[in-house]
């Protein structure tokens, strides 16, 4: 599984552990029912999962999207004669929006938009004749800000914004010769904090990208430098309840506390168990209940323990069918 995969795929199992009310320093027992292709899935990649307002669960597979209602799976894919059907079979991520219209961020169909009520899908694709057109057709994640704007990060492109009532783009991208430029133009994360700030992580570096001024202040690793982000290459960015910005890195997890402007950072230590399992990490997430959530690519998921600045570790058990696989 690549990233995305191993990012939502973690997503959907602290779904599952979040029904439990248990405190965090008492023994989880979890059970994980396992969905496959025997069960009428598509495809066993799952790249991406979301859970819309009415309560379905929504897939992204190397064979079509898919909408799972806890029972059956019904999927979604090209249909030869269709136009409006979803025009690619190898979607990557998948967002609702607050009309409740599914977005679709695809490798090389561009951008897709759902209409639930008359269920057919609509491409936006790049036009070289309008230069307001989508800049690419890859298009890796959708986020829809709390002004009902929304932000595409590119396969390498840069990010874009999409006007919803002219139904055009405005692209950001990496200029080496502006500083206040996009770091990178391969864009991996966006969110945005309480104070309306949009934080952007890219392949290359972290943004904080003002929308009213239009510019972004980046912030790299600095090698000499411990009050510095972990590594450059950032994969999930989250805003906790205090404010402070938790990043999933290839390097280690970092949280920035804007009101102190300072940076803590965490790393695997081999001969300490209370550290993060693995320093190539995928996912970070908070649940209501405030426990921060690491994922890790290779070495299993990672929940944060305030009490010790340590972590809690769950790692597969092979011979357990009903731990994480």
């Amino acid at each position: 599984m690549d990233q995305s995969s191993i990012r939502k795929y973690l997503l959907f199992l602290i779904f599952t552990l979040l029904l439990s009310n248990n405190s965090l320093t008492q023994n989880y027992e979890f059970i994980f029912e396992h969905l496959s292709v025997a069960d009428g899935l598509p495809n066993n990649h799952v790249k991406y999962i979301i859970q819309d307002h009415l309560g379905f669960i929504w897939f992204t597979t190397q064979n079509g999207l898919v909408k799972y209602d806890g029972y059956d799976f019904k999927i979604y894919a090209p249909e030869p004669n269709n136009p409006h059907s979803l025009s690619t079979r190898d979607p990557i991520s998948v967002i609702e929006d607050h009309l409740g219209d599914l977005w679709i961020g695809t490798w090389s169909d561009g951008l897709i938009k759902f209409d639930r009520k008359t269920e057919t899908f609509n491409n936006y694709l790049p036009d070289e004749n309008d230069p307001h057109s989508l800049i690419t057709d890859g298009v890796y994640i959708m986020y829809e800000d709390n002004d009902n704007t929304l932000w595409l990060g590119t396969i390498g492109e840069g990010l874009e914004k999409f006007d919803r009532v002219t139904e055009t783009f405005i692209h950001y991208r990496y200029d080496p010769e502006n500083l206040n430029s996009l770091s990178n133009n391969a864009v991996n994360a966006i969110v945005e904090d309480s104070e309306g700030n949009l934080w952007i992580g890219t392949t290359v570096g972290l943004n904080r990208f003002n929308k009213k001024t239009e510019t972004f202040e980046r912030f790299m690793n600095e090698s000499e430098n411990p009050n510095s982000i972990i590594n450059n290459q950032i994969h999930e960015i989250i805003e906790d309840h205090s404010g402070n910005v938790w990043i999933a890195t290839a390097g280690g997890l970092s949280k920035y506390n804007p009101k102190q402007d300072s940076w803590k950072s965490y790393i695997n230590d081999p001969n300490n168990p209370n550290t993060l399992t693995n320093n190539y990490l995928s996912f970070v997430f908070e649940d209501s209940k405030n426990r921060i959530w690491v994922g890790s690519r290779w070495n299993g998921l990672n929940l944060f323990n305030p009490n010790n600045d340590g972590f809690i570790r769950y790692n597969s058990n092979p011979n357990d069918p009903y731990t994480i696989s």
